[in-house]
């Protein structure tokens, strides 16, 4: 569906099933398992790199590239707290270095304290 946004393909309606989705406990969209939306978080961080790697098959706009940008210090900064809060330490430590490194580290350490004091 985002390759659909990129190439600027607009939604329309049609008169059949194009997508279904099965709703079931293993699912990372709607399960509340901690370990589980963590792993749904770190598929954002992928995607969001893919499609930032891939920009000479198919070139990203300003704004595609600041919204993958900012995913990936979003999500990186969630996975850090939800580590804490699981009290992985050494998960919420890595992935606080990783954040530093791939990002501007003024810009995750922003996100970061934003995300720490959200519910």
């Amino acid at each position: 569906m985002i390759r659909f946004l990129l190439k600027g393909i607009k939604g329309k309606d049609v008169d059949c099933v194009g997508y279904n989705y099965l709703y079931h406990s293993g699912s990372l969209t709607f399960n509340n398992d901690p370990l589980r939306r963590q792993r749904l978080v770190e598929d954002k961080i992928f995607i969001a790199k893919k499609f930032l790697a891939e920009q000479n098959e198919l070139p990203l706009g300003k704004f595609w590239q600041k919204s993958f940008k900012k995913w990936i210090k979003k999500y990186r900064a969630k996975l850090v707290k939800s580590n804490l809060e699981l009290k992985n330490y050494q998960a919420a430590k890595k992935h606080f270095y990783i954040g530093l490194k791939e990002n501007n580290n003024i810009l995750f350490l922003f996100y970061l304290i934003k995300t720490l004091f959200r519910k």
